[in-house]
């Protein structure tokens, strides 16, 4: 006996993002100094964003949450940040 599918969805889904660092620009850089938060930025911040982005372009609908702490807020605020991210991604950029 095969059942029916319902034409409309029966459950939603939530996606419910946190995000922390410690405070880490002034502290070195490998391997729990600026490194890792310009790694988080460039393998996960940056990513979810652009993944954001195109589901906005195609009109999707959904939820998401995305929590981020006031360290990290303050982090990637920071002139450091910006200047220490894209002498990362130039680097990394080199290397590949």
């Amino acid at each position: 006996m095969q059942r029916a599918v319902s034409p409309t969805p029966r459950g939603t889904l939530l996606l419910v993002l946190h995000t922390h660092l410690p405070w880490v620009l002034g502290h070195g850089r490998w391997p729990h100094g600026e490194s890792w938060l310009y790694e988080a930025a460039a393998e996960c911040y940056l990513p979810l964003l652009r993944l954001l982005d195109r589901l906005e372009a195609e009109d999707r609908k959904g939820s998401v949450t995305i929590g981020v702490t006031p360290v990290l807020a303050e982090m990637l605020s920071t002139p450091r940040f910006r200047d220490g991210f894209l002498a990362y991604l130039e680097e990394r950029a080199s290397r590949a």
